[in-house]
């Protein structure tokens, strides 16, 4: 076993370096800028506001009915108050 891991460290793996990508029409000299301009007018849409705007902090979600802790409500079960010991 030992000498197989020898082996396998033995030959150096060739590394491939990695190309620069070039991204998006920044790079891109044949496109004309006419083209992009007339592209970017097609794609943008207007941007709408999905989203009230909260002063800084968001509002407190309302609170959720809980089924386990509100069974017998749900049922309409009568809950009858538990007595004390006295």
């Amino acid at each position: 076993m030992q000498s197989n891991h020898e082996s396998l460290v033995a030959e150096e793996p060739t590394v491939a370096k990695a190309i620069p990508r070039k991204r998006g029409r920044k790079n891109d000299v044949s496109a004309n800028e006419d083209e992009i301009e007339q592209e970017k007018k097609h794609t943008s849409r207007p941007v709408q506001q999905t989203t009230i705007p909260h002063n800084g902090r968001r509002p407190r979600r309302p609170q959720q009915f809980h089924p386990a802790k509100n069974y017998q409500i749900a049922q309409g079960v009568n809950i009858k108050p538990v007595p004390k010991i006295t």
